[in-house]
């Protein structure tokens, strides 16, 4: 047992018990720290035979006088076992046992590690050529802050940060945290521990990461915290990948003003440890202080303060620390004199203020200078005569308010630094500059300011993502003219498409009649325009109706209609329309570099079984086969220009719709096949389009002979 620095009796006592008569042996059943832990397998062995401690009295002592009092103090005395009980559980449920912490860090990652370290290196300025309307905010800092400016200073502070290890993400009971190591060796579960962490265990606002719990064994002392996903508040400023514009620069500055204002309004009073290393950023891309209250875990002994100086990450954290709080921690035989106030929050607030304004590590302006020789400077500083050493902000790095409000922050007289709510005065017009209410969040001033722009804050990420998005958009758009939807999705999920059967479908073939002879009298690259815009003739017209165009060859185009999506009979109808559509819009097209020639186009139609499928794998291309292509090839070859020739069976199939007109042409000998019976389309009564365009068809008198069919 012994008295503490802050005069609090820590006791530890060891609990022994005669569990072997015959040889008088006693053994180790429990320990006390605080709280009495039993060692399992080991109990108290009694002497009774039933191996319970005895009483003193009886119940109700040896007359029974003290049964009613007995009763009546049981009953206050159960109350209070019951309160008892309960505190303790609410004082041992946020204590977290080694075992029960799953560590994760990225160092487990090399590559992720260096390329973590080699960031932190080049913490250079950045210039911001963000400005806002009457304040110039977004100014750059000049030539005199270029890129080599903060390369050494990063390098040092990369170095000795620390980062993932003061804090990184653990599960506690499947339950992601945020975890704050301490330099703390050991903490004992005092009454002082207990009153620190129900203090903290109450403090709830949107800027104060929940206090989750806390380890306190050997060489384990950490604090968690509720997950930050976005990490903390020194790794964004040093990360190149995190976007920090204005308005994102800004918002950290209030969520930071807002989370300390609650801690200096709240029981703590006091924060006293605030540094950019204990403010997290969760996945709303709101700030988040820790390290509040819990002074029990980061108060270090003599000795504890001793190896920690030997730490360039504690150098470190004493760079955001107010001077005169410089001055006055010292340390003694026995004990470490700490030195907090509201003021030096204020003072660590405008250190946190620079990083995001400049982009730069604590007094970053001075790369040369190590986090020691910073502090040594700093305190120097306030002796008589020198002139004190701060950061600096050059004009036009941010507006001429929000600098003088930075430099009052660092004034060596704690009385001339402002209070977090007259910063918040100041900050407000800033705010209203950049669209941002005094209760907006910086995601409600993004939707507001940025509704028709991608986010800022991941334009890299969003830039790329769009850019994916639209090259598959032009990818899927490209494949589906070359094959059919259903087809190419089963492609693109890696899967061979089977050949499928159709049992009935219609198919057209349609040519350009003497396209040999004008291919022959024209240019290749004549040709190909032609063909160009003759394809782009066919293809705007069969979009229009349930068809598929199969393929183009040279002058001809195979269209079919009924697969790969099957539909009735129906298809026979959209083929028959599609076939009078081009027929009777071919005069509208003409050939560019013959504009008094007249394309004549023949016309052939035929219903009946075939099977699709995909050939090919490096070029795959999708076939129709089958008797019914070869027919209705013939129905084209044997065809006459301007006109539409069909089978019976597409007849018969046209019939049942009672709207087309159709002309006996009578038999023609087909090859292969014989003596056919065939029919001209000449249009279909009640559709109005089709009737309009056969109208003007008409009256251009194309072909006379096209007149004397239709008599």
């Amino acid at each position: 047992m012994y008295i503490a620095s802050n005069g609090d009796r820590v006791e530890v006592f060891s609990l022994w018990s005669m569990n072997d008569w015959t040889k008088g042996i006693f053994t180790e059943v429990g320990k006390y720290n605080g709280l009495l832990t039993m060692t399992p397998g080991n109990p108290i062995k009694w002497v009774w035979s039933n191996n319970t401690p005895p009483v003193n009295l009886p119940f109700c002592d040896y007359d029974n006088h003290l049964c009613f009092k007995t009763v009546l103090v049981a009953v206050f005395l159960f109350h209070q076992y019951r309160h008892i009980q309960k505190q303790r559980a609410i004082d041992e449920a946020w204590v977290a046992p080694w075992h029960t912490l799953k560590i994760h860090r990225e160092e487990k990652d090399k590559e992720k590690a260096r390329e973590k370290k080699k960031m932190l290196a080049m913490t250079a300025v950045k210039k911001d050529n963000e400005t806002v309307s009457g304040v110039s905010m977004g100014a750059s800092m000049g030539t005199s802050m270029g890129a080599s400016m903060g390369a050494s200073m990063g390098a040092s502070m990369g170095e000795s940060m620390g980062a993932d290890r003061v804090g990184a993400t653990a599960f506690w009971n499947q339950i992601a945290v945020t975890i704050r190591i301490s330099k703390k060796l050991q903490v004992y579960m005092t009454n002082t521990v207990m009153k620190q962490a129900r203090a903290a265990l109450k403090m709830e606002h949107d800027h104060i990461a929940v206090f989750m719990g806390a380890c306190i064994e050997r060489e384990h002392v950490m604090c968690l915290y509720g997950y930050c996903s976005k990490g903390s508040l020194f790794g964004a400023i040093a990360s190149s990948k995190f976007k920090l514009d204005w308005t994102v620069k800004f918002s950290f500055i209030i969520d930071c003003i807002k989370g300390l204002t609650y801690v200096h309004n709240s029981p703590l009073k006091v924060h006293g440890r605030l540094t950019s290393l204990c403010c997290y950023v969760d996945s709303s891309f709101l700030l988040k202080i820790t390290d509040y209250g819990m002074d029990s875990f980061f108060d270090l002994t003599v000795a504890e303060l001793w190896g920690a100086r030997r730490d360039p990450e504690y150098r470190l954290v004493q760079v955001w620390k107010a001077p005169e709080h410089l001055l006055r921690e010292a340390s003694t035989q026995t004990e470490v004199i700490n030195s907090v106030s509201v003021a030096g929050d204020i003072y660590s607030l405008g250190i946190i203020m620079q990083e995001l304004i400049l982009r730069l590590p604590p007094f970053g302006m001075f790369p040369e200078m190590e986090p020691g020789d910073i502090l040594e400077a700093v305190k120097r500083s306030t002796e008589r005569g020198n002139a004190p050493f701060k950061p600096i902000i050059e004009e036009g790095a941010c507006s001429a308010e929000l600098n003088a409000l930075v430099k009052k922050c660092f004034s060596l007289d704690p009385v001339k630094r402002p209070s977090v709510g007259d910063m918040r005065k100041v900050l407000r017009e800033q705010g209203r500059l950049l669209g941002m209410t005094d209760h907006s969040s910086i995601l409600d001033t993004l939707l507001l300011q940025m509704e028709e722009q991608s986010s800022r804050l991941q334009a890299i990420v969003d830039e790329k993502g769009k850019d994916l998005l639209e090259e598959k958009l032009r990818s899927d758009t490209l494949l589906y003219r070359i094959l059919p939807k259903e087809i190419a999705e089963t492609l693109k999920k890696g899967l061979k498409p089977n050949p499928e059967s159709f049992e009935l479908v219609t198919v057209t073939f349609l040519d350009i009649l003497g396209f040999p002879t004008i291919a022959s009298e024209s240019t290749p690259l004549q040709v190909i325009d032609f063909l160009n815009e003759f394809y782009k003739f066919m293809d705007d017209t069969i979009v229009k109706f349930d068809a598929y165009k199969v393929e183009s060859l040279n002058d001809t185009t195979l269209v079919v209609s009924g697969l790969p999506v099957r539909n009735g009979i129906l298809h026979a109808r959209e083929i028959g329309r599609l076939a009078l559509t081009v027929l009777f819009k071919i005069n509208s097209f003409k050939i560019k570099h013959r504009p008094d020639d007249q394309v004549k186009l023949r016309t052939g139609l035929h219903s009946g079984p075939v099977v699709a499928g995909v050939v090919g794998q490096r070029l795959p291309h999708f076939c129709l086969f089958g008797d019914t292509i070869n027919i209705c090839s013939r129905m084209l070859t044997s065809g006459e220009p301007l006109k539409i020739q069909l089978s019976s069976m597409t007849k018969n199939i046209l019939e049942t719709f009672g709207s087309f007109r159709l002309v006996e042409r009578g038999e023609i000998f087909v090859k292969g096949k014989g003596a056919m019976k065939t029919y001209w389309l000449m249009g279909e009564d009640g559709n109005m389009e089709l009737l309009e365009l056969q109208r003007k068809f008409e009256e251009e008198d194309i072909d006379e002979d096209f007149a004397d069919a239709g008599s």
